[in-house]
């Protein structure tokens, strides 16, 4: 009898042993996730990780890997870094052991940053749970996540005293040119409209405050065009630079704008070859995206871009054209906008900044 109750006990510990890591990852859950999904180069990422164990059965011993790209930049103690942090295949992973009680949660922070531009994917990851005598482990595992870093601003002094000088005249002009003869509707204020543009009457009808809405001919509204054609990769990501400078300088100085490229920009919910008129956080984030992941892919002609934007021109419209060197076709294709625009064109060229680099 009492050998036959141990003989009973041996298997039931050898069907424990083998059965209990299948089981205990089973009630192992992981969600990893960043506080931003698009970050300034160098800025620092705070990397969240949470295993949770389900059940209500102790879990002793668990082991997460998250692995990072090989341009990943650790922050934090010295000591826990080396404590950590691996490098395996070109890329590091950062090792966590723990234990967890039943419907206990254990989370796990890293502090990362990446130094150029890009789109990195980050924290893929492999959860394993133990058996009883620790001998073997059995693992989940689950794909990354992407962060986006954006393009760093343009530092050539020439050409944001050039843009700043132009945008200041097209902020001058569009005031001027407004002309409450020529409006057409109303529409909700943004905070971007000057005072004078309020329809008091329209706001008292509604309960909200509204605007006047002006015929194209009396708006003005800037397109950025950003030509990647014939870019080497240094003058590329100065042209990327100075896009992302003038989108900002815009946003501060509150002129509505369209952005067009005839690049691939890879943005949040699709391409972003066109983008209407707007402003604000959103309109910002969108071109700041696409340019993080943008890979110098050109999908057609500085002149095809030039024309396509001309096809859709609205009246006053003014352009800042973003190119990697002004040859005989930018010429021509300045010309073009130049004579549609009245002259209201801003050429920003990446040549001379890339040979310095």
């Amino acid at each position: 009898m009492i050998v036959a109750v141990i003989l009973l006990a041996a298997l039931l510990l050898a069907y424990l042993e083998k059965n209990w890591a299948k089981w205990s990852s089973r009630a192992l859950r992981f969600r990893g996730s960043s506080h931003k999904l698009l970050a300034e180069p160098g800025e620092v990422v705070t990397w969240r990780a949470a295993v949770e164990n389900k059940s209500r059965m102790p879990i002793l011993f668990a082991r997460l890997w998250q692995n990072f790209p090989a341009q990943v930049r650790f922050h934090g103690e010295k000591a826990w870094v080396d404590g950590h942090v691996r490098e395996s295949f070109q890329q590091w992973h950062v090792e966590e052991r723990m234990s967890l009680m039943p419907l206990q949660k254990c989370t796990r922070t890293v502090d990362i940053s990446f130094d150029r531009r890009g789109a990195y994917q980050i924290g893929a990851w492999r959860l394993a749970a133990g058996d009883l005598l620790g001998i073997s482990e059995y693992a989940v595992t689950g794909p990354a996540q992407e962060l986006v870093i954006m393009p760093e601003r343009a530092k050539n002094v020439r050409s944001l005293e050039a843009l700043g000088g132009f945008l200041g005249d097209v902020s001058v002009r569009r005031f001027i040119l407004e002309d409450p003869v020529l409006t057409v509707g109303f529409r909700d204020y943004t905070g971007r409209e000057p005072m004078k543009a309020i329809s008091w009457t329209r706001t008292a009808v509604t309960g909200s405050l509204q605007v006047r809405q002006y015929d194209h001919t009396a708006e003005r509204v800037v397109a950025v065009l950003l030509n990647v054609e014939g870019a080497s990769p240094a003058a590329l990501e100065e042209c990327f630079r100075l896009t992302r400078s003038a989108c900002e300088l815009l946003e501060r100085k509150k002129i509505p704008y369209v952005f067009r490229t005839n690049g691939n920009l890879p943005g949040p919910v699709g391409k972003v070859f066109y983008l209407g008129e707007g402003l604000g956080g959103t309109h910002l984030s969108t071109i700041l995206f696409g340019l993080g992941k943008a890979d110098g892919t050109c999908f057609h002609s500085l002149r095809y871009l030039v024309r396509q934007t001309l096809d859709r021109r609205r009246g006053n419209e003014a352009y800042i054209l973003i190119t990697p060197e002004l040859d005989l076709v930018g010429k021509r294709a300045v010309a073009m906008l130049e004579e549609a625009a009245g002259g209201s064109v801003c050429v920003l060229t990446a040549l001379e900044e890339a040979d310095h680099e």
